[in-house]
């Protein structure tokens, strides 16, 4: 089903305009509802907020669980932003829900200009468990990916020095 098919008064924390114009058309239903339960879990004062970010959500090509391959798949993948003060809650509660994934977290991202106020996640719904950070030493440089199952002396370190930085 499309994500533009659900019945937005059933999801209790999230609206039909807070995506992109022409993600929801593209994105299926099963990812806004995994999003809804894991934001459903964590304390009200737990703000989640989709990417405003056409491609964050929706892309035409490419391998990522983003892309609808010209439209012949739905995105079952999208990236939303938490204050980095309840960042911790809501990767546990994205690490522990039996649907995700793909769980990404992106500690050098953006939200409207802001650096440092927000890191950004990604979750999707791949059926097999894939879990990275990136980061970036500055905004000029490209991101740098560390997958825990490729290297996970450097995930958790990584981790660890990133998230001390905010």
């Amino acid at each position: 089903m499309r994500a533009s098919e659900i019945d937005f008064s059933t999801i209790k924390f999230f609206s039909r305009k807070e995506w992109p114009t022409g993600t929801l058309e593209n994105m299926n239903a099963s990812i806004i509802y995994t999003l809804s339960e894991i934001r459903s879990s964590l304390p009200r004062s737990h703000t989640f907020i989709p990417s405003p970010v056409f491609g964050a959500h929706v892309r035409e090509t490419g391998s990522s669980r983003h892309s609808t391959n010209g439209g012949r798949r739905l995105s079952d993948a999208t990236d939303f932003f938490v204050k980095w003060e309840h960042a911790w809650d809501a990767w546990n509660a994205i690490l522990a829900h039996p649907k995700v994934g793909g769980a990404g977290i992106y500690t050098d991202m953006m939200l409207k200009g802001t650096e440092g106020d927000y890191c950004m996640f990604h979750i999707d719904n791949r059926p097999e468990r894939l879990v990275w950070v990136s980061w970036r030493r500055n905004r000029h440089d490209k991101n740098k990916y560390v997958y825990l199952t490729k290297d996970p002396l450097d995930f958790h370190k990584i981790i660890a020095e990133r998230g001390k930085l905010f």
